[in-house]
């Protein structure tokens, strides 16, 4: 299959130079063959970009390559931060269904509860530390509920506060929950 070409497209050129050399040409000689031939090569050599239409480009794609790489950087921040954001939701949950299964005397005693506890980002069952050094540092408080007289003796409330450092910025997450001494039947049925 063969393509031919069969619509003629003007090209743009500088009219300027194009006026400039078709006039020199012009006054040189009359004679038409060897003065067409020239200003077809002059139009030929000023197809090409110039020096400051390559620049621009340049610029423009510089710009381009800078813009993609912050949004792909800030996506991976993001990523980044609701993965540690999930992991400490994780971890107060953890915390508020253990106490779940503990009884009432045991929640109401002193120091059976720990306090304070540190969890790594990554858990391993070998104990090798493969967090990068992220840990959180959580609290623990199990406090009286200030609610209704008829609860206060039956129930207790549990805050579970965590603490992290993302990049030198400090992160916190808090959790509470309402603990009681019978369990939901009690209260539903």
């Amino acid at each position: 299959m063969k393509i031919i070409r069969t619509d003629v497209y003007p090209r743009k050129t500088n009219v300027f130079r194009l006026n400039r050399r078709s006039a020199a040409v012009s006054a040189v000689s009359d004679a038409s063959a060897p003065n067409r031939d020239v200003l077809a090569g002059s139009r030929a050599a000023e197809s090409g970009f110039t020096l400051a239409e390559i620049m621009v480009g340049c610029v423009l794609l510089a710009m381009m390559v800078i813009s993609l790489y912050g949004g792909i950087s800030f996506g991976f921040a993001s990523i980044n931060m609701a993965r540690q954001n999930l992991r400490a939701t994780q971890i107060a949950l953890e915390k508020m269904e253990i106490t779940r299964m503990y009884s009432w005397e045991q929640l109401n005693s002193n120091g059976f509860v720990p306090r304070n506890f540190t969890a790594p980002f990554y858990p391993s069952a070998d104990g090798i530390d493969t967090n990068g050094g992220l840990t959180y540092y959580g609290t623990t408080i199990i406090t009286n509920v200030n609610r209704h007289p008829a609860y206060s003796n039956e129930m207790r409330e549990m805050r579970v506060f965590l603490s992290w450092t993302n990049k030198n910025i400090p992160q916190s997450l808090e959790m509470s929950t309402y603990l009681s001494e019978y369990g939901m039947q009690r209260y539903i049925y």
